[in-house]
């Protein structure tokens, strides 16, 4: 990321470079049972410049020069916005109220949690 910075640090006014990485599981019940469980997990690079008050943004799963350039060719040809700027630094997942724990959760406990919901359920029936 650090390279993609500066090389578009030569090309535009203004640039930043977001990783996004995610996981997570999908429960589906059927009939009351656990018919289904997948884990699953995506990531990429979202690389939005701003040069001359445009605004180019790109996203890609590998980050390359390519798509660096990609991001500044989008730049070019976009509508011209006075008032386009980059954010201010701040601490976005304090934000969210992101609580870790989850982090610690395996996929036994998950299940466990998924039929202790779906007991009350069975006995309504």
């Amino acid at each position: 990321m650090e390279k993609a910075i500066k090389l578009l640090s030569k090309k535009v006014d203004e640039a930043e470079i977001l990783y996004l990485s995610s996981s997570g599981n999908t429960v589906e019940i059927k009939a009351g049972k656990v018919d289904l469980f997948k884990e699953n997990s995506s990531s990429g690079y979202g690389i939005r410049v701003i040069n001359n008050k445009r605004t180019g943004f790109y996203f890609c799963n590998t980050l390359t020069p390519e798509a660096v350039e990609k991001a500044v060719k989008i730049s070019k040809v976009a509508q011209r916005d006075e008032h386009s700027s980059m954010p201010s630094g701040q601490d976005y997942e304090d934000l969210l109220g992101y609580d870790s724990r989850i982090d610690d959760i395996d996929v036994d406990d998950a299940l466990g949690f998924v039929e202790a919901l779906l007991q009350p359920c069975d006995e309504y029936h």
